[in-house]
Formats: structure tokens, C-alpha cells, sequence
């Protein structure tokens, strides 16, 4: 159950993402004094302290604090916390001296909590809540929803507009159901890792291993043990055995891995169709549905009879989910609506070499806009379908392949009915 709330808390942490793009609270700036004087001051109150690892939240706050990076996390977490609140940033250091020394005073304890009949103000309060996120556990859940998503690719951070946005393969995700949505990330993580078997996400060679289909070759070295596994209720523990493998399948573990590994190259491909398909300006959430797209045709002035005819030929297709042979119908079409285009500007089609040509000199006349332009390549390299090197019966690639490919041929017709 925790790995089908997940997916589900997760589809609706992208989901909300995009309508609070310009404020991801995770992401907010620290000013660099202040973090010098907060440091300043937890690093004078440890002067004097013996510090045993035994000690495990007070020898990994020391960790932290003589990391550059680790101790900043965590006044992140702080900082969320006290923006939330509207705390004045003029009360801000006084509120984190105290959550220190409430922190190193209590920490022997697991969590600062008030004792059976205590009473505290709710400044208190919050100052013993501050004094948790210093603590090796502090996790919050949207915190870590928004840093799966982000080395996941299903989030993407536009740097000259400081906006987030839910990615291609985020918005693929979030359609899907919850079988297949951590499939997904299985096969996500996959393509995006190297082979490394120490990796803490899932690699190819590791995904092996745990179906029994390849031994450890570095004996010395455990499987690795990605956080997935763990998450998605793959693995039921961790232990060794005598093979000295210390990774254990749930049954339903056993099926997703299986559904990966059968899986897995129509997946890479549907992933990186996404991400390069996002790289030249096209949507997946904007993809255009089918009954969108039939009104389009219909209202077209720009397209002929006969290529409306063909259009509706491969949309019913698609509803019979014959998505393969649909795209072997609209494929060729991108090419006859160049075709009227180039007529348009009285030049011979036949006078070009294939689409790129044909959409190079269309683009150059103002009749195309570049990033229409710009996105032939993506689809063209895939028109693989019509040599037959797609799968027949290969939805998970061929829809989504089926789906962007429409909105493309409707970017292109409605630049071209725009600039004739």
C-alpha cells in the first residue's frame, strides 16, 4: 500500500508544481552571513563537547556542520518552515541559536517532545520543531517528493525564467496506472544510470542480477540497494545469503522486474522520444486528443480533401488502438502537407531531397517557425514504423509515439494556414 500512496502523492506533487512554478519552497535562496553566523554559533556551543560516533544525531551534526553542503540542507528545511510561518527574517537567527542549543541539549533524545503534563508557549514549540530538522532522520515528505522528481528528469528547472515546470516524461507518468507508473521509474532510472552496480539507482546489470539472470561480478561488493526497491515495496528485506547476495524479491517485486526487463527497450525508447521531444519546444500535457484534433481537420482551409480523408483514416486507427498502422498512415502525411507548402511558394517539391530540405527552405520563408522546424528530427528519426522495426503490438511506445506525432502534423499545418 505505502508504494501505490506514493505514486499517487507523487502524481499530484507534479500536478502541483505547475501551478506553483515560481515558488518551490525547497529551492528558497540563504542568504550567505546569515549561514555564517548560524555556523559560527553551532560550531562555538560543540567547543568543549567530546563527540562519539555512538552518538548518532550529535556526531552527524558535526558531520554536517564541517560540510560545506550537508548543514545548508538542513537550514533549508528550516528556512521552509519559518517562510511558511512568515517568520521575520529579523527573528530568524535568534530562532535557530535557540533550536541549536535545544538540539545539542537534548541529543540523546530521538525527537524533543513536551513530557506528559509540560506545558510550553508555541514560540517553545517552534523552536523545538526547528531543533528537529537538524536531526540525521528530518526528512519532510514534500521536500522529498520534489528531489525524487528532480534526479528523476520529471521535473525541469528553467534558469532564465527561475520557473519549474513538470517535464515530458513527468506528465507521461503521470497517466499512467499505478503498475505501470512504478514500471516507469524502474525502467526510468535504468536508462538514465550507468552500469555501476554500487549505484543507488537501479542499473541494467543490477536488474539482472535480481531477476537471477547474472551474478555479481564484483564479489567484494554487495548488490547495490537502490532507494526504488525499497519505496515501491520490491524488496521484503535485505539479508545475505549463501551466494552472499542480500537482496529478497516481494512477489510483487518479482513481477514489476520481470515487466521491466520484457519491457524495457520500448520503454528507453518512449523515454528518450520524450526528452528530445521536449528539447525542440513540444508538450506531452499539450498533447492534442483526438476529437480536438478531428475538429481541427474539419475547419482546415490549408489541407486538401484527400489528405483529410487519409488524416481520418489513421484517427480511426487509433481509436481500433491500432496505433502502428495509424502512424504508418500519418507519417507519410507530414511530408504531403510540406508538399503544399512548398507549392505554395511555387517551387517543385520533387526539386528537394525528403522532409528536412523541404522544411529547411519552409522555415527560411518565414512559413514555418523555428521551433516547429526544429522538431522534424525528432519525429522523423522514428518513422522507423514504416520499415516495420516497431513492435505490432507495442502500446506503451506506440501511443504516446501516435500521440505527439498529431500535435506536431497540427503545429505544422497551423503554421503553414497562418503564413500562406
Amino acid at each position: 500500500m505505502r508504494s501505490l500512496i506514493f505514486v499517487q502523492n507523487l502524481k499530484q506533487k507534479l500536478i502541483e508544481i505547475d501551478e506553483i512554478s515560481t515558488s518551490l519552497p525547497i529551492y528558497s535562496a540563504l542568504d550567505y552571513g546569515f549561514v555564517q553566523e548560524v555556523k559560527a554559533y553551532a560550531l562555538s556551543k560543540l567547543q568543549g563537547i567530546k563527540i562519539k560516533q555512538g552518538n548518532d544525531d550529535l556526531y552527524q551534526f558535526s558531520v554536517d556542520l564541517l560540510n560545506r553542503g550537508n548543514l545548508d540542507k538542513r537550514l533549508k528545511y528550516c528556512n521552509i518552515l519559518l517562510n511558511e510561518l512568515k517568520i521575520p527574517k529579523g527573528e530568524r537567527l535568534d530562532l535557530l541559536k535557540q533550536a541549536i542549543e535545544a538540539f545539542i541539549q537534548n541529543k540523546d533524545k530521538h525527537r524533543r517532545r513536551l513530557n506528559y503534563n509540560e506545558t510550553a508557549t508555541i514560540d517553545e514549540l517552534l523552536v523545538l520543531e526547528l531543533a528537529n530538522c537538524f536531526r540525521p532522520w528530518y526528512y519532510p515528505e514534500d521536500v522529498f517528493q520534489t528531489e525524487f522528481a528532480f534526479e528523476r528528469q520529471l521535473i525541469n528547472f528553467n534558469a532564465s525564467s527561475r520557473t519549474w515546470t513538470t517535464s515530458n516524461i513527468g506528465n507521461y507518468f503521470i497517466k499512467t496506472s499505478a503498475f505501470e507508473a512504478i514500471a516507469f521509474l524502474c525502467a526510468l532510472e535504468i536508462t538514465l544510470t550507468s552500469e555501476d552496480v554500487g549505484h543507488r539507482f537501479l542499473s541494467q546489470n543490477v536488474l539482472n542480477q535480481l531477476l537471477g539472470e547474472e551474478k555479481n561480478k564484483n564479489n567484494w561488493r554487495r548488490v547495490t540497494r537502490p532507494h526504488t526497491l525499497k519505496l515501491f515495496g520490491l524488496v521484503s528485506e535485505y539479508s545475505k545469503d549463501d551466494d552472499g547476495d542480500d537482496i529478497k524479491l516481494t512477489d510483487f517485486g518479482q513481477r514489476v522486474l520481470k515487466f521491466v526487463k520484457s519491457n524495457l527497450e520500448e520503454l528507453k525508447d518512449i523515454i528518450l522520444l520524450l526528452m528530445e521531444a521536449e528539447t525542440t519546444g513540444f508538450k506531452f500535457k499539450d498533447v492534442t486528443s483526438i476529437s480536438e484534433f478531428d475538429s481541427f481537420i474539419d475547419t482546415s482551409t490549408y489541407l486538401d480533401v484527400e489528405i483529410k480523408k487519409q488524416i481520418k483514416n489513421g484517427l480511426q486507427q487509433y481509436t481500433s488502438e491500432k496505433y502502428v498502422e495509424g502512424l504508418r498512415i500519418i507519417f507519410p502525411l507530414l511530408e504531403g502537407i510540406l508538399n503544399i507548402g512548398i507549392k505554395s511558394i511555387n517551387l517543385n517539391p520533387s526539386d528537394f531531397k525528403g522532409m528536412r530540405g523541404k522544411v529547411e527552405k519552409l522555415e527560411k520563408e518565414g512559413k514555418l517557425s523555428l521551433k516547429v522546424a526544429t522538431g522534424l528530427e525528432v519525429f522523423e528519426s522514428r518513422n522507423k514504423v514504416l520499415h516495420g522495426n516497431l513492435i505490432e503490438n507495442d502500446p506503451e511506445t506506440s501511443k504516446p509515439l501516435f500521440d505527439l506525432v498529431l500535435t506536431y502534423l497540427k503545429k505544422v499545418t497551423s503554421d503553414l494556414e497562418r503564413n500562406q
